[in-house]
Formats: C-alpha cells, sequence, structure tokens
C-alpha cells in the first residue's frame, strides 16, 4: 500500500534528518517521489488508451468536460480562460 510506503520512507529521511544528512534526507524523499511520478505516468497513459474504449462500449458519447464546453457554448457562459485552453 502506498501509505505504508510513504510513512517508511517518511521515517527514513527523518532518521537521515536526525543525523544530520538532509542530502541523504532529500535523496530519498526525491527518489519516493520520482517513483510515484513514474507510476502516475503509467497508469494515466493505460487509462488513455482504455477509458475511450471502455466509455464507447458503455455508451458514454462524451465526457464531463465536452458536456461542460457544449453546455457554455449554447448557454452563453463564458469559461474561465484556463478552463477554456485545458478543454482544446
Amino acid at each position: 500500500m502506498d501509505l505504508q510506503r510513504q510513512d517508511v520512507q517518511k521515517a527514513r529521511a527523518l532518521e537521515l534528518l536526525g543525523k544530520n544528512q538532509a542530502d541523504a534526507a532529500a535523496v530519498v524523499l526525491q527518489k519516493f517521489v520520482d517513483e510515484n511520478c513514474t507510476r502516475i505516468e503509467k497508469e494515466y497513459a493505460m487509462l488513455n488508451k482504455s477509458l475511450p474504449i471502455q466509455l464507447k462500449t458503455l455508451g458514454v458519447k462524451y465526457l464531463f468536460l465536452d458536456f461542460l464546453r457544449d453546455w457554455s457554448v449554447k448557454k452563453g457562459v463564458p469559461l474561465p480562460l484556463d478552463a477554456s485552453k485545458a478543454m482544446r
């Protein structure tokens, strides 16, 4: 479980900090962050490939962002600038 891994790495970093080894503690924490980012990137890629197929199989024609964009155009309600860029 990720929370258990987090606790282990946190304890390890705190132990190193207690020994005045801040650089080593930073390495431990950075490695943990890097591992999680890599895992999340892989999961995102998998979902990005499988989700459209699953949605089509279930008969879902568009996602919430598509609905929101279409609704805002139909109702004449402008979206915030960042949201508009994110949906293109």
